[in-house]
């Protein structure tokens, strides 16, 4: 078993037993930072989850296309409209599959304009407008107007009236039940699983405001998959911060009802991704072959690997060490991110004595300082094959700058 999977395994074996949801969940937190730190497992991740990027591409691109024959179909509707003088009002009825006010017209152009929201799809939405409109023209006696739309055939039946106005929605629909199978079927939604855990995971260390978290991962209301992978992690987060004893909830509730955040539904996650990532470091092992094109340096400890001149980097915004083309993802609002920080802040090789940093620790303890010290120490190991990079001396540390410096 090479370094990776050997860290990989340690990772895992070091919490997917615990059965109380704190020790868990931080466990599957360290287990994901580590898999997003090692290129080779990160590139894994990013294969698989290709599959998901094309399927979520497939129904934009659908989504997009409904969106334009709805509109092309509300021209038609409109033009009905001013040609019979047709006043809004006079379209409202008890047909309506949604609300709007008298003025349906007016609630469209709402719509349109981002001031009305929907839950859903927005092609589901401006269809249920354009039906109700077509079922007030022809209750109004211009059925022949819209004739065009008329479809018997449409399933499920409307005792009111069943239109068309878009060919490929009905594609869209097939496209979004396809996307729920294949997540629930496919590797790829084991691994979307636990990356949004992740994500919602830093946002809760970070304790960024429940209603902040998911306008951060959709820019588009029209996506409506990005959308609900967005609601999804921010209701993870706040079914976090409830079992984990952090404080009252997000909401303001002491008790939250727990839907996602089950640890056996966790573990079988787990399980199966971990299972997946040992099965292709093997393959990519006893090939001698990996795909994403990065080759795993087989060096011993402390052996320079990285290029003269190259020297470790700490990213805040990221929270990611870095040192050549090897990189440590280091837990979001964490002792171990302020001590980085503080670090590379300063000149390489400076000491930094604890009392200029551990004011700014989440957790504050007599040994806090050594053992975040000791942390980033051995992710350094595991991942830079260095044994210390951080040398520590009577509540001090500093980078060891002697090991990389040009020869």
């Amino acid at each position: 078993m090479d370094r990776i999977s050997q860290n990989l395994e340690r990772h895992y074996s070091a919490f997917i037993e615990e059965p109380q949801a704190f020790e868990f969940f931080t466990g599957l937190s360290d287990y994901l930072n580590y898999v997003k730190g090692e290129l080779k497992l990160n590139a894994i991740v990013e294969k698989v989850l290709e599959k998901k990027k094309s399927e979520y591409a497939k129904i934009a691109e659908l989504e997009e296309k409904s969106i334009k024959e709805l509109q092309e179909a509300k021209g038609k509707l409109l033009k009905v409209i001013k040609k019979r003088k047709i006043e809004p009002s006079k379209l409202q009825g008890d047909h309506a599959s949604i609300h709007y006010s008298e003025n349906i017209i007016r609630d469209l152009e709402r719509l349109e304009n981002g001031e009305i929201h929907t839950g859903n799809f927005y092609s589901d939405a401006l269809e249920g407008y354009l039906w109700a409109i077509a079922v007030g023209i022809a209750q109004l006696g211009y059925k022949d107007d819209i004739k065009e739309f008329e479809d018997p055939n449409k399933y499920p039946q409307n005792i009111y009236g069943n239109y068309t106005f878009s060919q490929t929605l009905p594609l869209r629909y097939k496209q979004g039940e396809a996307i729920e199978r294949s997540r629930i079927l496919e590797i790829w939604g084991t691994f979307d699983w636990l990356q949004k855990f992740q994500v919602a995971f830093s946002e809760l260390a970070q304790n960024t405001p429940w209603g902040e978290i998911a306008p951060k991962y959709v820019d588009d209301s029209r996506n409506h998959p990005e959308m609900v992978d967005a609601v999804d992690i921010m209701f993870f987060a706040e079914e976090l911060k409830n079992l984990m004893g952090l404080n009252r909830s997000i909401l303001g509730r002491s008790n939250v009802d727990i839907h996602h955040m089950k640890v056996p539904v966790f573990k079988n996650h787990t399980k199966r991704v971990h299972a997946y990532l040992l099965k292709e470091l093997s393959i990519n092992d006893s090939t001698g072959n990996f795909e994403p094109g990065i080759k795993e340096l087989k060096v011993n400890l402390n052996e320079k690997w990285w290029k003269n001149g190259e020297k470790p980097s700490y990213k805040k915004d990221s929270a990611v060490m870095s040192l050549g083309n090897r990189h440590v993802q280091i837990p979001l609002g964490s002792n171990q991110g302020v001590l980085c920080e503080a670090l590379f802040d300063i000149p390489l090789g400076e000491w930094l004595k604890d009392i200029n940093v551990r004011d700014k620790f989440y957790t504050d303890t007599e040994s806090a300082f050594y053992n975040t010290v000791r942390a980033i120490n051995e992710s350094a190991k595991d991942n830079f094959d260095i044994e210390e990079l951080l040398q520590y001396k009577a509540s001090r540390t500093r980078v060891r700058d002697e090991l990389f410096k040009e020869s």
